[in-house]
């Protein structure tokens, strides 16, 4: 997102304000919720001078930060960077509608002033966008090429449960020696946090708090909980495709055959009962 506009600083109003022939303007950078707007006034407002009868750009820009849940919020006049933060992006207003005032009542308007090329853009982060369902057959895009940060309890999508299926997501291995989250397929939601229902997890990856560890998990009804896991190592800020396959086995098609690949080579196969994609089809 980017906020611009070109503003005029008339020679009465500047001289009204200061003998010396400039105006003192403030820029406050303003948090969507009104209940933080005098924090947020108080603590992330700077102060610059302008010259009257010449034309200044200001700017606000705010984009994610690759790697992380963060956005970077800046303010320019011209290309002079005025004052930078960031924060999470979950504190930004998107999908709300924004009302644009040129100006509002919050103070007398500026009827001295001039004011020109004022827009909003909003562009793509990830110019490289492709689909990897592009040319695959009943296939279900959860998440595209381009860089997603999960977030808590967010379903992307939902799927129905098949005998027959692979499941591929590329993780960035991150920066993190603590329990979290990655990617969760499972048929009870509602039971994320009681270890009896992990055999409902057909597929998830997390993060373990050992360094460069991954812990990876499916569903097996040959191990306590219906559940097969291990740990996959990782390299921290590598990239690292995670894919899953399961069939019948040929000639014998109560059994489901599991194979997981880490970078496209194969690590695991078990062979198991069809026991929990029977339960979900009924």
């Amino acid at each position: 997102m980017k906020i611009l506009a070109t503003a005029l600083g008339t020679a009465a109003t500047a001289q009204s304000l200061d003998d010396r022939g400039s105006v003192t303007a403030w820029v406050a950078i303003e948090d969507a919720y009104s209940s933080l707007y005098d924090a947020i006034l108080s603590a992330y407002s700077d102060a610059f001078s302008c010259s009257y009868g010449e034309w200044e750009t200001y700017s606000v820009e705010v984009r994610q930060i690759s790697g992380s849940g963060d956005v970077e919020y800046v303010t320019k006049i011209g290309d002079t960077t005025l004052h930078s933060s960031r924060y999470s992006a979950s504190a930004l207003p998107a999908g709300l509608d924004l009302q644009v005032f040129v100006a509002s009542d919050f103070n007398n308007a500026a009827t001295n002033y001039g004011l020109r090329n004022f827009y909003y853009q909003t562009f793509d982060p990830c110019a490289t966008r492709t689909d990897p369902c592009t040319d695959l057959a009943s296939c279900t895009t959860v998440v595209d090429s381009c860089e997603f940060n999960p977030v808590d309890n967010v379903a992307k999508t939902v799927v129905s449960a098949a005998a027959n299926y692979k499941v591929s997501a590329d993780i960035l291995c991150p920066d993190r020696n603590a329990w979290t989250n990655m990617v969760h397929l499972t048929s009870d939601p509602g039971a994320f946090d009681d270890t009896s229902y992990a055999g409902n997890r057909q597929f998830t990856v997390k993060k373990s708090p050992d360094a460069g560890s991954m812990e990876v998990s499916f569903h097996d009804p040959n191990w306590t909980n219906k559940r097969y896991y291990f740990r996959q190592l990782c390299t921290v800020g590598e990239w690292n495709t995670y894919s899953l396959e399961v069939n019948q086995v040929e000639g014998d098609p109560s059994t489901l055959r599991w194979i997981f690949r880490f970078d496209g080579t194969q690590s695991r196969v078990l062979d198991k009962a069809k026991l929990l994609i029977e339960s979900i089809e009924d």
